[in-house]
C-alpha cells in the first residue's frame, strides 16, 4: 500500500502469524527502491514502540539480514542503498564519470541526495580514505554567490575550513587529498552525493 507521497507502507491487516511474508515484502522492496523502504522502516519501527509482536520478530530478522555487526537490542545500524557508503548518518556515492558542478548536483538531486556537504574535517578525513585517488578534484556542495554557500542554503563556516583565497562569482568547492579548494564551476570533476542512511 502507498502512502499520499507515493512511499510503500505496511499493511499491519492480516499479517499476524506471516513474519515470513512480511519480511520477504520488505527485502523485495529494499532491493527494488532503498528510499522507499526508509518509510516502511519508519512505520514498523513505530509499531514495534506500540508492542507489536510479530513486527519485533520481522524488525529483528531485517536488522540480522541487514546489519553488518550484531547491534544491541536498544541499538540499530544505518543502511545505505547499492553502490552507496555509509559513514556516520549518513551515505555516499562517488561518481565514475567526469561534468561541471552544476551537473553534478543535478545528479546527486536524481539519486534523492545533494552534493557532499562536510560537517567537519573527520567527515572529510573518511571520505579522502575512501577514495582510490585522493589527489583528484571532487566536486561538493559549496558554491560562492556574495559569500560560501552550501547547496541547502547555509553559509560556510570560517572557523570550521579554510579555503585557498581565490574566492569569485563562478567558484565552487571541491575536495582534493582532504582540503576544500575552490576552482571554477565549469571544470570537469568527479563529485560526491551524500543522502541520509535509514536507521535499522
Amino acid at each position: 500500500m502507498e502512502d499520499e507521497d507515493g512511499y510503500m507502507t505496511l499493511e499491519k491487516r492480516g499479517t499476524v502469524g506471516r513474519p515470513a511474508q512480511l519480511r520477504s515484502a520488505v527485502l523485495h522492496q529494499w532491493l527494488e527502491n532503498p528510499g522507499s523502504c526508509r518509510n516502511m522502516i519508519g512505520n514498523v519501527s513505530r509499531d514495534i514502540r506500540d508492542g507489536d509482536a510479530t513486527l519485533k520478530k520481522v524488525y529483528s530478522e531485517l536488522r540480522e539480514v541487514f546489519c553488518s555487526s550484531k547491534p544491541q537490542e536498544d541499538e540499530g545500524c544505518t543502511l545505505c542503498p547499492m553502490n552507496w557508503m555509509s559513514h556516520g548518518t549518513k551515505c555516499y556515492r562517488v561518481s565514475h564519470e567526469l561534468s561541471h558542478w552544476n551537473s553534478s548536483r543535478e545528479d546527486c538531486v536524481n539519486q534523492g541526495g545533494e552534493l557532499m556537504m562536510p560537517e567537519d574535517q573527520e567527515e572529510l578525513d573518511f571520505i579522502n580514505r575512501t577514495l582510490q585517488t585522493p589527489t583528484r578534484y571532487f566536486w561538493i556542495g559549496l558554491f560562492f554567490e556574495k559569500g560560501w554557500t552550501w547547496v541547502n542554503g547555509s553559509r560556510l563556516d570560517p572557523s570550521r575550513f579554510q579555503l585557498n583565497p581565490r574566492a569569485e562569482g563562478g567558484s565552487c568547492g571541491a575536495i582534493r587529498e582532504g582540503r576544500i579548494s575552490t576552482v571554477n564551476c565549469s571544470s570537469t570533476f568527479q563529485w560526491i552525493c551524500q543522502k541520509e542512511a535509514t536507521q535499522l
